[in-house]
């Protein structure tokens, strides 16, 4: 094709450098064995794309796997101007967006979002301009216990004039940097979860425990130190099996939910994620100085070890709200926190934030983009539908497959009994 052309340099010969980084190219390094030594090796590996005065740039291309939803996405915001991918994240609960969620923003843009930091403050200075303009940004919103009533009647009018929020909250707040002591948010502090709430998601006072969950190292202080492994049911590890056929959850494994409270669809809406069969609710005891036992080595670690009943809990769900708004809900508001991220290596819960964003700005085109991945999973299929073919399994396995060599063996001598009568 003679419009298109292909040009071979080595950056580091020709002094391409600074000029790829004004781009936004940016080299890293790997390890690389030559000659039975490691050594480290500067490597390029993006895409720039120009359309008239507009760039787009595939930062650094690790696999092949999510390159066609990349291109796809970029390209849009190419050629659409009203495709800018512009995200606003907001956190609600006293943390910072740079330091306690620091892995938020970095994702979104690898994305192909344009994430913007904005303060309750600065939200509602610009939600006038924002209420008047066709096309709303989501929000993301990281946590609700400290935000002011005025901020949370500014995201109310914001999704009731159509705009959209992804929203990560839980009735408690846990010591994240330090003793894991969790104690339940002081009734009618939390102004975010009455609205949660009347839009039709129904946050619980309790803990959700589950015996899916993940392992923590726990090293003592000693001299010489000793390592303990425990399983930590209020770190809840979601099973594919208990995720929904939803667009935002389908394929979604391994997502951890850290002191998650249950959520309730009081309205018509979506569930995408449930705890497994087997987990229980603890109630806050507020005769007790700390009303959750939260203390990794004092935890129950099943429902029958705590006294309770087991249940099924929902974790995440979808709503539509009156005036064309979608809320999506995650039951824990350290789901995509730094320190969380950095001990569980759960970067599984950014991708399921892509995912939510995705279709909460009516991108599920690129949604299902995103969706197209080599699954690996031994759960592709539901609950229920593994329950209607156990009969039929079972019918095979214990009954027609040690007939077939029973079946073999008769055969086998009613032919030899033949032959010996044909022979005589």
């Amino acid at each position: 094709n003679k419009n298109i052309s292909v040009t071979v340099e080595d950056p580091i010969e020709k002094g391409m450098e600074e000029a790829l980084i004004q781009k936004g190219v940016f080299p890293r390094q790997i390890q690389s064995a030559k000659e039975n030594r490691q050594e480290l090796v500067t490597v390029y590996s993006s895409i720039v794309m120009e359309y008239l005065n507009r760039m787009a740039v595939i930062p650094f291309i690790v696999s092949g796997e999510t390159l066609e939803y990349e291109l796809t996405s970029r390209l849009m915001q190419l050629t659409d101007s009203a495709q800018d991918g512009t995200v606003f994240v907001m956190t609600g609960n006293g943390l910072s967006v740079d330091t306690d969620y620091s892995y938020v923003k970095p994702w979104l843009s690898a994305a192909g979002f344009v994430p913007v930091s904005v303060t309750p403050e600065e939200f509602l200075v610009s939600l006038e301009d924002s209420l008047g303009s066709e096309k709303k940004p989501p929000i993301l919103l990281l946590g609700t216990s400290a935000l002011e009533e005025a901020a949370v009647e500014g995201l109310k009018t914001y999704v009731e004039f159509g705009g959209s929020i992804f929203v990560t909250t839980s009735s408690n707040s846990a010591d994240v940097y330090g003793t894991w002591d969790t104690y339940p948010v002081e009734a009618g502090a939390d102004v975010f979860l009455p609205v949660l709430a009347d839009w039709g998601i129904e946050v619980g006072p309790e803990l959700v425990f589950d015996i899916s969950c993940y392992r923590v190292t726990l090293v003592s202080n000693d001299e010489n130190p000793v390592y303990e492994y425990v399983n930590y049911p209020l770190w809840i590890s979601s099973l594919p099996q208990y995720t929904t056929t939803h667009q935002i959850s389908k394929n979604v494994t391994d997502l951890q939910f850290f002191w998650s409270s249950p959520l309730n669809l009081t309205k018509s809406g979506d569930p995408l994620v449930y705890t497994t069969p087997n987990s229980w609710l603890e109630a806050p005891d507020f005769s007790k100085e700390q009303p959750f036992v939260a203390n990794p080595f004092m935890v129950a670690q099943s429902a029958a070890q705590a006294g309770k009943e087991t249940g099924q809990y929902l974790l995440s769900a979808l709503v539509s709200v009156d005036g064309g708004g979608k809320v999506m809900a995650v039951s824990s508001q350290y789901f995509v926190s730094t320190l969380m991220l950095d001990y569980t290596g759960a970067y599984t819960n950014l991708e399921y934030v892509v995912k939510g964003l995705l279709y909460l700005t009516g991108e599920e085109g690129l949604l299902e983009l995103r969706n197209r991945t080599n699954s690996l999973s031994l759960h592709k299929v539901s609950q229920a539908e593994l329950e209607a073919a156990f009969p039929k399994v079972m019918l095979f396995t214990a009954v027609i497959v040690p007939l077939i060599p029973l079946i073999i063996g008769v055969g086998f001598f009613l032919w030899r009994k033949y032959k010996k009568g044909t022979d005589l």
